[in-house]
Parts: structure tokens; C-alpha cells; sequence
């Protein structure tokens, strides 16, 4: 098989490890059955990350969309994670303050915690999501007033399934509002 058509191949590839098989992350139309290949590599699947990654957007792959540079990954994570398990877990001791009240004092949110949206057609969820990434920061202890941990501060936002609209919307919300540089934004369209 010529090498073009196995890199080719391996975009339209299940992953296929001792442990599990990985579904595709990306769309199945135009993957032909007949020329897909499945390879087992003996590895987990790991995603490229970086600081670089900051205030720049990704598709549901990893791949840049932005139309900027490629990202040079500094470490290779893997995206399986594990099961938590709370008694091993770290006590939370870095909240997050959204600046919207209900959440603040009903919901708290310590650093590292994934912040799930779930709403109705109508309701204003991309609204409430941009809020939240425009005015979210590490809450001050009153101990250590270092302004340094305001800079170690970032956002991952993944916005599954959206349209076009939608995922201009916050492109653009977060550029006008000076978010986007401590943003990682992940899009995934529908």
C-alpha cells in the first residue's frame, strides 16, 4: 500500500489497544469500510498538549482550526482517565469564583473541576457558559495575596455538538472581552 494512503487510513482508523477499542473522534461519514484500517499500537491514545494551546481553537480531534500555526506538543496526556475515587482524592483548596452568585454559594468549584451545562432549547446555556469563562478566577486567599496565581489560570471549554452560529458566538464573546487568551477552546460540530 502506498505511504500516502496509510496516513490517509489512519485518520479514518478505530484504535485498537490491549484494553479497549477506541470509537473514532471525529464524524464516520465518508469512512469506507473496505479501506479502514485497524491497528493495534500497543498504547493508549494520548492527546498533544500545550501552553501554547491558550487562546486558540480546536476541533473534537485536537486539531488547530484557527487557522494558526501548528501547536508543538510538550507532553502527550492520555485521554481515558481514571475512575475518581474520593477518599484518594486531593481535598479541593483552590475554588473558583464564577461571579455569579447562585453558583458561588449553592455549587461550589474547586480548580480542575469540570463544569457541566445542561439546558433546554430557549434557555440562555451559551450565554450563562460565556459568563462564566469571561468572569472566572481563582478566589484570593486572604493568607496569600500573590497575583502570580492569577496568571496560572485557564479555561478548557468544549462546546459539544454546536453549529456555526454557536461556536462564533464564543470565538467572538471571548475575544471582545480579552477571555480568549486563557481559554483552550474546543469545538464540535454537529
Amino acid at each position: 500500500m502506498p505511504k500516502d494512503s496509510i496516513a490517509a487510513s489512519k485518520e479514518h482508523s478505530l484504535v485498537v489497544t490491549r484494553d479497549f477499542i477506541s470509537q473514532p473522534r471525529i464524524r464516520t461519514s465518508g469512512i469506507d469500510a473496505k479501506h479502514t484500517l485497524c491497528e493495534f499500537t500497543g498504547d493508549i491514545l494520548r492527546t498533544p498538549v500545550s501552553e501554547d494551546m491558550l487562546g486558540r481553537v480546536f476541533n473534537g480531534s485536537g486539531k488547530p482550526i484557527d487557522r494558526g500555526p501548528p501547536v508543538l506538543a510538550e507532553d502527550f496526556l492520555d485521554i481515558q482517565g481514571q475512575p475518581i475515587n474520593p477518599w484518594c482524592r486531593i481535598y479541593p483548596e483552590e475554588m473558583i469564583q464564577t461571579g455569579i452568585s447562585t453558583i458561588d454559594v449553592m455549587n461550589s468549584i474547586a480548580r480542575g473541576q469540570k463544569i457541566p451545562i445542561f439546558s433546554a432549547a430557549g434557555l440562555p446555556h451559551n450565554e450563562i457558559a460565556a459568563q462564566i469563562c469571561r468572569q472566572s478566577g481563582l478566589v484570593k486567599n486572604r493568607d496569600v495575596m500573590d497575583q502570580n496565581e492569577h496568571d496560572n489560570f485557564a479555561i478548557v471549554f468544549a462546546a459539544m455538538g454546536v453549529n456555526m452560529e454557536t461556536a462564533r458566538f464564543f470565538k467572538q464573546d471571548f475575544e471582545e472581552n480579552g477571555s480568549m487568551e486563557n481559554v483552550c477552546l474546543f469545538l464540535n460540530f454537529y
